[in-house]
């Protein structure tokens, strides 16, 4: 059993669990846009972290699904920063389908269309005779994802504080807490695994794990690259360590 102690916000047993800092939280929710909305990292520098989890929280109130909450702060984003110029509306539309079809043409998955600039794809794809993928297309977008990292590289403020590695591979100013996150994470697994072997994929799991006051949420994944392939939710309440699946 754990012992959760409100005061100190923790959870006891032969580990600690903290609650995440705001940082993480906002490092979860860029991650998360950046691989399933049409926005980079780059582009969210420009966001204030605490509109960002504002937009998160009322996305969070509205569903429960992922995909809803990342569309609705998407959608927040790109009113109160028009200067970021993101695509909205008939254009939104167009480019989940313009960018489907790039990534069943060639190696990028949504994500690496990001670091592209989604604005910049949608209007070569537009602009061209053809309106399909061709090799310029797809060498413009390479070029293009070159100069996104050589910003990244070069870029004094880090586009996501935990991808900030020192030269061991370590992640910089982390400390054991961070660690033993990870062990809470990997009882969690472990849990599902064992009280709901049956509804999970078999292999290629890949669990995304968000802390929301005093539970957790969970969203188990079959494949990486393609996250929506199979889709379950679970929620874990840390105080009881109870583990309930989502309808």
């Amino acid at each position: 059993m754990y012992d959760y102690d409100n005061k100190q916000d923790t959870l006891s047993t032969s580990i600690t669990f903290q609650r995440q800092s705001n940082s993480k939280q906002v490092d979860y929710i860029k991650d998360k846009l950046a691989g399933y909305e049409p926005i980079n990292l780059e582009q969210l520098l420009d966001v204030d972290d605490q509109h960002l989890l504002a937009y998160w929280y009322k996305a969070t109130a509205e569903s429960d699904k992922l995909e809803e909450q990342l569309a609705t702060v998407y959608q927040e984003i790109s009113i109160d920063y028009p200067d970021l110029k993101l695509l909205t509306d008939k254009e939104y539309k167009q480019y989940q389908s313009i960018a489907k079809e790039i990534e069943e043409n060639s190696d990028y998955s949504f994500s690496d269309l990001n670091t592209a600039l989604p604005r910049d794809i949608y209007r070569w794809y537009t602009e061209t005779d053809k309106k399909e993928v061709t090799e310029e297309l797809l060498a413009k977008i390479e070029d293009a994802r070159e100069q996104y990292f050589e910003r990244k590289n070069n870029s004094k403020q880090a586009y996501l504080e935990k991808s900030d590695k020192n030269k061991n591979g370590e992640t910089k100013n982390s400390t054991n807490e961070d660690a033993l996150d990870e062990e809470l994470e990997k009882h969690i697994r472990e849990k599902i695994k064992k009280e709901f072997s049956e509804d999970i994929p078999k292999d290629h799991i890949v669990y995304d794990m968000s802390l929301e006051d005093d539970h957790i949420n969970i969203r188990v994944y079959q494949n990486q690259d393609k996250k929506l392939q199979y889709e379950i939710g679970f929620n874990y309440n840390i105080a009881r360590d109870q583990l309930t699946k989502q309808e």
